[in-house]
């Protein structure tokens, strides 16, 4: 598809819908416009509890600490919300097609519903996608061969505790040379995997500098589980050359600087 193709939906994304409608009725440049909804955006989220993201859904899927093996109709079900569509699925459609959208969003899909103590199906994710059955459990084997077991209710039994998909991928700059080729293995968008990066650096300087594990969480605003999984790849990975480079590479001074008075 042309460029143009790409630069129409984006202007499709809802945010970017709205910044345009605040700079035309009130007169204002883009930059202005984009500060305003930010600032307007931050207290509707504040007060009216409007979430977050676009794109999101909510979804029942069966609880994650139900066996194998038991029927659907005797599964205990929870809600969880899931980012069906992105602004960064463009940027992986545009360098690697629509399978590879596809597929950055089975993983995120699995992900977020594990992270949330669920297990989507491969019925669920085909439901989700509007992909056949056989196009999902293809989609499955290419991911379990380039980025490990995705933690879907068929392959659980399989692969146990797993890791959050943010703390795969930093593992995996961790151990890879090349950082274009992690972005193709991962099915994620380039901003996305440097988003993680910078806060795992951010969080490697908080444990070098002694901070607890405690205010470590708080300081990054990330989960206890996510927190604890990427300390586990500090303390893993610290003397490591790749390890050293994330602080020329990925650093965030203003983020990093902040400290807690004790």
């Amino acid at each position: 598809m042309d460029e143009s193709y790409y630069k129409r939906q984006e202007l499709k994304d809802p945010e970017s819908a709205v910044i345009f409608e605040i700079s035309k009725r009130f007169n204002l440049t883009p930059i202005l416009a984009q500060a305003y909804f930010k600032e307007i955006k931050g207290l509707f989220e504040e007060h009216f509890h409007v979430p977050k993201e676009s794109g999101t859904i909510r979804f029942e899927a069966i609880r994650k600490e139900d066996p194998p093996g038991r029927k659907l109709s005797e599964c205990h079900r929870i809600s969880v919300i899931l980012t069906l569509d992105s602004i960064e699925d463009l940027e992986i459609q545009k360098k690697g097609g629509l399978r590879a959208m596809r597929q950055a969003r089975i993983l995120r899909l699995a992900s977020e519903a594990y992270e949330q103590g669920a297990l989507l199906t491969q019925e669920d994710i085909s439901r989700l996608l509007s992909s056949s059955l056989n196009t999902i459990k293809r989609d499955l084997a290419e991911l379990r061969k380039d980025f490990g077991m995705v933690p879907t209710r068929g392959n659980i039994k399989d692969i146990g505790p797993c890791v959050s998909h943010k703390t795969r991928i930093v593992e995996l700059y961790l151990t890879t040379v090349d950082f274009h080729y992690l972005v193709r293995r991962s099915r994620h968008s380039q901003k996305a995997i440097e988003r993680y990066l910078k806060t795992f650096t951010q969080i490697a300087r908080l444990f070098l500098a002694e901070h607890t594990e405690e205010e470590i969480r708080l300081i990054a605003g990330i989960s206890p589980r996510l927190c604890k999984e990427y300390l586990e790849l500090v303390k893993r990975y610290r003397d490591s050359e790749r390890f050293k480079s994330l602080f020329d590479n990925f650093s965030n001074k203003k983020k990093s600087s902040s400290r807690r008075k004790r």
